[in-house]
């Protein structure tokens, strides 16, 4: 038997669930739901659209270390900018 026959496998497993566990599974998907829509979402703060020049060879730099800490080039910046100027 190969890894394909495997994976037609448990999905037919799938399949043949009965309407009891699916009902089951609807139920702890609409509690999911209903928890995240019940989290009070942060508030966001009023912003505006800066356009700045910077080398290449900067822009590459921001890239990379936002990159490196898995944020947007955007909040890197604003980071930045911030411990700056406090």
């Amino acid at each position: 038997m190969s890894r394909f026959d495997d994976i037609l496998g448990a999905a037919g497993k799938h399949q043949g669930k009965n309407k009891e566990t699916l009902k089951s599974e609807d139920s702890n998907s609409n509690t999911r739901t209903e928890f995240w829509d019940a989290m009070e979402k942060p508030e966001r703060a009023a912003t505006i659209k800066l356009s700045v020049s910077v080398p290449l060879a900067l822009n590459e730099k921001i890239e990379e270390k936002a990159r490196t800490l898995g944020i947007s080039k955007n909040e890197l910046i604003n980071k930045m900018l911030t411990y700056l100027l406090e």
